[in-house]
C-alpha cells in the first residue's frame, strides 16, 4: 500500500503545479496587495467547495482495496494512502494562492489596522493563513468522508431511507438516492465551515488587523489536529469505516471491482415532471450525469457562491457577468451525455431520431428553471444587484442556451450525407 507514484506521474504533477503558480504570479504581478488578499479569500472559499465536492469522488471506491485486504494493511498505512491519493486537493490551491503574497513594494491599504507592520509581514501572515486553512480543511474532509459508509448504508437499506428517497425525488424533480444523503450533508457542512472561517477572518482583519484574522483559521487548525489525533487512536474504527465506505460507494456508483455496471434502483415513474413517453430516456442520462460528475451538487454550490458574491455588493456589471457565466455552466453537464461511453451513436439512433434527443436534453434542463428564477428574484430584491428586467432576460437566455447545447450534443447523431457519384 506504500507504492510510490512513478517518476513520470510525479513529473507531470510537478509541472502542472508549477504552471499554476506561474499563472497566478504573472496574473497578479501588477495588482495591489489589498486586491490580492481579497482574491486569496475567494480562492479559499472556492477551495472549501473543492474539498467538499471532490474528496469522496476522488477517494472512493478505492481500486487498491484488494491489496489492502490481502496485505492486512494497518490503519496508519490506509490513512497515509488516502492522503497521498488526495494530495493534489491540497497542493493545487496552495500553488495558486501563495504567489499572491509575493511582496512587490506596494503599500498596505488603509483600514487594515496595525499600520506599523510592513507589507512583508502582511504577506507572511496571509501565506501562513492560507497554508493552515488548506491543510486543516483537507485533513477534516478526508477523515469525515472516511466514516460516511455506515450511515449511508443505513439510509439506503432501511425503510425510513426508502420513504425519504421517494419524497425527495418527487419534491426535487430529480432522482435521489437516500444513501447519498450523509455525503450530501458532509458536503454542506464542509463548504459552510470553510466559507464561514474565511468570512469571519476577513471581518476580524477589518476591525482588528491581520493578526486577529488568523484566529478563525487557528481554531480550525486546532480542531483538525484534535480530530485527527482522536481518529488515529481509534485504529480499528478506521479500518472498519474504510471497508464499509468503499462498499457503499461501489454500490452507489453501480460498479464492482470487475468494472461491470449493476442495474439502477431508481424507477422512471419517479420522474413525474417528465412526460411519460420520455421518462425511460431521461432517467439514464440524469443518473449518468450525477455519476460521472456531481452535477446537481455543483449547481447547488454555484447558487451558494452567487449569494456570497452578491453579499459583497460588487458592481452591477460583475453580477451580470457572473450570472451569465453561471447560467451557461448549467448546461455543460449535458456534454457528458453525448459521449460514446454513455450513449453510443448507433444505440441513440436506434432509440430515436436526433430531434427526439434534442427534445429530451432540452426538457432535462427545465428542472433547474424554478430554482434559478427564485434565486435571481430574491437576490435582486435583497441586494438590488441589478435591474429587475434582467430576470426575464436571464430566464429566456437560460432556456435558449439549453436548447443550443441540446442541439450541439445532437449533431453527432445526424447521419452524414453520402457523396453523389457522378457517372
Amino acid at each position: 500500500s506504500n507504492v510510490k507514484p512513478t517518476p513520470k506521474i510525479v513529473f507531470i504533477q510537478a509541472a502542472v503545479l508549477l504552471l499554476l503558480a506561474m499563472w497566478s504570479f504573472l496574473t497578479f504581478a501588477n495588482v495591489p496587495m489589498g486586491e490580492r488578499i481579497i482574491t486569496s479569500r475567494y480562492f479559499m472559499m472556492g477551495a472549501s467547495a473543492l474539498y467538499a465536492f471532490f474528496t469522496p469522488y476522488l477517494l472512493f471506491p478505492d481500486p487498491r482495496l484488494p491489496i489492502h485486504q490481502l496485505g492486512n494493511a494497518s490503519s496508519f498505512s490506509i490513512l497515509n494512502h488516502l492522503f497521498r491519493r488526495s494530495s493534489l486537493l491540497f497542493l493545487i490551491p496552495v500553488a495558486i494562492t501563495l504567489p499572491l503574497y509575493v511582496p512587490d513594494g506596494w503599500a498596505v491599504p488603509d483600514g487594515w489596522g496595525m499600520m506599523e507592520e510592513t507589507q512583508n509581514q502582511h504577506a507572511l501572515l496571509g501565506s501562513l493563513q492560507a497554508i493552515i486553512f488548506y491543510a486543516s480543511l483537507w485533513a477534516i474532509a478526508v477523515l469525515r468522508y472516511l466514516k460516511t459508509g455506515e450511515r449511508s448504508q443505513f439510509w439506503k437499506e432501511s425503510a425510513r431511507g426508502q420513504a425519504l428517497q421517494h419524497r425527495l425525488t418527487n419534491a426535487l424533480k430529480t432522482p435521489i438516492d437516500a444513501g447519498s444523503l450523509p455525503t450530501l450533508l458532509e458536503t454542506i457542512l464542509l463548504t459552510t465551515a470553510g466559507m464561514l472561517t474565511v468570512a469571519t477572518g476577513a471581518l476580524l482583519t477589518a476591525f482588528a488587523g491581520p493578526a486577529a484574522g488568523l484566529l478563525p483559521t487557528s481554531l480550525l487548525f486546532i480542531y483538525a489536529i484534535l480530530y485527527t489525533s482522536w481518529r488515529l487512536l481509534k485504529r480499528r474504527d478506521i479500518l472498519h469505516n474504510y471497508y464499509r465506505t468503499n462498499a457503499f460507494f461501489r454500490e452507489y456508483f453501480r460498479t464492482g471491482l470487475d468494472g461491470k455496471e449493476e442495474p439502477i434502483t431508481i424507477k422512471a415513474e419517479e420522474l413525474w415532471w417528465v412526460p411519460a413517453a420520455w421518462r425511460a430516456d431521461v432517467l439514464p442520462l440524469l443518473v449518468q450525469m450525477d455519476r460521472k460528475i456531481p452535477s446537481s451538487r455543483w449547481i447547488y454550490a454555484g447558487h451558494g457562491l452567487m449569494w456570497i458574491l452578491a453579499w459583497q455588493q460588487p458592481d452591477p456589471g460583475v453580477m451580470l457577468t457572473a450570472w451569465t457565466l453561471f447560467i451557461a455552466a448549467h448546461h455543460l453537464p449535458l456534454l457528458v451525455t453525448a459521449s460514446d461511453q454513455i450513449l453510443p451513436v448507433w444505440f441513440a439512433r436506434w432509440l430515436g431520431s436526433p430531434w427526439h434527443w434534442m427534445k429530451i436534453r432540452s426538457w432535462m434542463q427545465l428542472r433547474w428553471l424554478l430554482l434559478l428564477a427564485l434565486s435571481i428574484f430574491f437576490q435582486q430584491s435583497i441586494f438590488d444587484a441589478f435591474s429587475g428586467t434582467y430576470i426575464v432576460e436571464f430566464l429566456i437566455g437560460y432556456l435558449g442556451m439549453g436548447v443550443a447545447m441540446a442541439w450541439l450534443t445532437t449533431l453527432r447523431l445526424i447521419p452524414a450525407k453520402k457523396p453523389r457519384i457522378i457517372s
